[in-house]
């Protein structure tokens, strides 16, 4: 299940409109090396990585049932400076699941978002972002269903953790 929402936020072959703006294509290249360099957990590319699991043993939880969250951070650490590079986090919640990705560039601006959930209907949203200078510079959003794929206009009520979470989150340990 992991891997194919990796695959799908690499490629968003299900969300994904033909045009795309200047920008994207760098923003995806880093992306594409970046989950390269998290696969690849020999730990000889600077990357490290942080996990938080939430519920770990997965006891049910009260008028919920399944409730279990890990949020993952990975980073960089140079001359005593750590700089965030990616954080993942996915969720089960009873009959629902989320996934998101948020990647920040070298400098510690956010350059991509990805979330994704789904419910018991067997319906997935699924959202895209990509920034440059601090500003969007485009965004995908769709329906996947089993009829088909529905694209619609983003919607900042789609987005449930700020960057600014995450952010804080890293600090806070590191």
């Amino acid at each position: 299940m992991v891997i194919l929402l990796l695959a799908l936020a690499v490629c968003g072959s299900d969300c994904r409109p033909p045009a795309e703006p200047d920008g994207v294509a760098a923003i995806r290249e880093r992306y594409t090396d970046l989950r390269a360099a998290i696969a690849d957990e020999d730990g000889t590319d600077g990357l490290y990585r942080t996990e938080i699991v939430v519920n770990a043993g997965n006891a049910p939880f009260p008028a919920l049932g399944d409730y279990l969250v890990t949020i993952t951070l990975y980073w960089t650490s140079e001359a005593g400076e750590s700089a965030l590079a990616m954080a993942v986090r996915s969720g089960t919640y009873a009959a629902h699941s989320e996934y998101e990705e948020l990647m920040w560039d070298d400098s510690g601006d956010l350059q991509f978002r990805f979330f994704s959930w789904d419910n018991a209907t067997g319906e997935r949203n699924e959202i895209r972002r990509w920034y440059a200078n601090g500003s969007e510079i485009h965004a995908t959003a769709c329906t996947v269903t089993e009829s088909g794929t529905e694209f619609r206009p983003p919607s900042e009520d789609d987005l449930i953790y700020e960057p600014e979470y995450f952010e804080e989150l890293f600090e806070l340990l590191h």
